[in-house]
């Protein structure tokens, strides 16, 4: 686990932290890759995995992230990553999402985006150096 590195603006000491990182795909598979591109990438993080939006908003409620990383659709459920923004907005979470989705869909880009989405990463362009600049 890599850490990185804050530099107070006060005082400049410099101090490491851990990204904490809620991963929200229910694809085991898609976990073991995004996870594996996250130990490659340039920043130290901890990460958390849950299979829907539920479970994620259940998981917020005892744990703080820094990030929420989402796959776009949650095939065990009948939400989006779209969905568990509008969930998170309604009850005064403030957490930035990255949506992640199969496709390079220009469209659902622009929709994720208007919806408040950090970041929208397609799959298929995914890697250590992409993750580490979203």
């Amino acid at each position: 686990m890599s850490r990185y590195q804050l530099t107070d603006r006060i005082t400049g000491d410099m101090s490491y932290e851990y990204l904490r990182i809620l991963l929200v795909n229910d694809a085991a598979a898609d976990c073991s890759t995004i996870c594996e591109h996250l130990r490659h990438s340039d920043f130290t993080c901890s990460v958390a995995t849950a299979e829907s939006g539920s479970d994620a908003f259940d998981l917020l409620q005892t744990q703080s992230f820094d990030c929420i990383l989402a796959n776009y659709y949650l095939l065990k459920s009948t939400s989006t990553a779209i969905d568990l923004m509008d969930l998170l907005r309604d009850y005064g979470v403030e957490v930035p999402v990255i949506i992640v989705s199969d496709h390079g869909d220009e469209q659902l880009a622009v929709q994720a985006m208007k919806a408040g989405a950090a970041d929208y990463l397609s799959r298929v362009h995914l890697s250590p150096r992409v993750l580490s600049r979203s």
